[in-house]
């Protein structure tokens, strides 16, 4: 299409959106046209900058890289969307608002740092604290067992007895030096009794299954300490 045919055809589609075509020309002159073979550039290039598009980015897609000519085409479009609340009125008041925020930064790093020194200090502690405990060698429920030799460095849930049959840190259980009315684990003084062992050494040779059984219970019966 030709230029005036184009022209013509803008004008035509304006005219039927009831879109006024002429405006007073200067000096008292008669009416002008509003739209010329421009019109389509200039109102692309103000829907771009309503759109929030860079002038330079506009300028590279008009094709109008190092000339004013976009800046003319655009200098009302950025206006209609203008909101006075964006103007920065009080750039002093900016800057302390960055300023606080950077305070409040550098407190909050200084804290977390003086939480995790803390956090250090408190489990340096602990350990020490943990190692001065005076802790007796027995723990006693239905029978008396030698406790845990790792029960500083391990949690109480899996503290163990010597003999590996009971997990005490879980249940009701009291410390001793002495057994006293309890009888000793088996398992955890093998030397106890030479003579009952030797015997016990005895039977099982002739009643394997029945000795090990026995020796099972022993065991089991310390999950639920009396």
């Amino acid at each position: 299409m030709e230029k005036t045919e184009v022209i013509g055809v803008v004008r035509s589609v304006l005219a039927q959106n009831k879109v006024q075509l002429k405006r007073p020309g200067p000096g008292g002159a008669g009416s002008v046209h509003r739209f010329h073979g421009h019109c389509l550039r200039v109102s692309g290039a103000q829907m771009l900058s309503r759109f929030g598009v860079r002038v330079s980015t506009i300028m590279l897609i008009i094709g109008r890289w190092g000339s004013k000519a976009i800046e003319r085409y655009i200098q009302d479009a950025e206006l209609e969307g203008f909101d006075l609340g964006q103007a920065d009125l009080d750039p002093g008041r900016k800057l302390a608002k960055r300023q606080k925020h950077s305070e409040d930064d550098s407190v909050q790093r200084q804290t977390t740092a003086q939480i995790a020194d803390v956090e250090v200090r408190l489990q340096e502690l602990a350990a020490k604290v943990e190692a001065l405990q005076q802790r007796p060698l027995l723990v006693i429920g239905k029978k008396a067992h030698i406790r845990d030799c790792a029960e500083g460095s391990k949690l109480p849930r899996l503290w163990t007895t010597k003999c590996g049959c009971w997990n005490y840190g879980g249940s009701a259980f009291l410390r001793a030096d002495e057994p006293g009315e309890k009888s000793r684990c088996r398992r955890c003084f093998p030397q106890e009794d030479a003579s009952d062992t030797e015997s016990e050494s005895s039977a099982e040779s002739d009643r394997p299954e029945s000795s090990s059984a026995s020796g099972s219970s022993e065991c089991d019966s310390e999950d639920s300490p009396a």
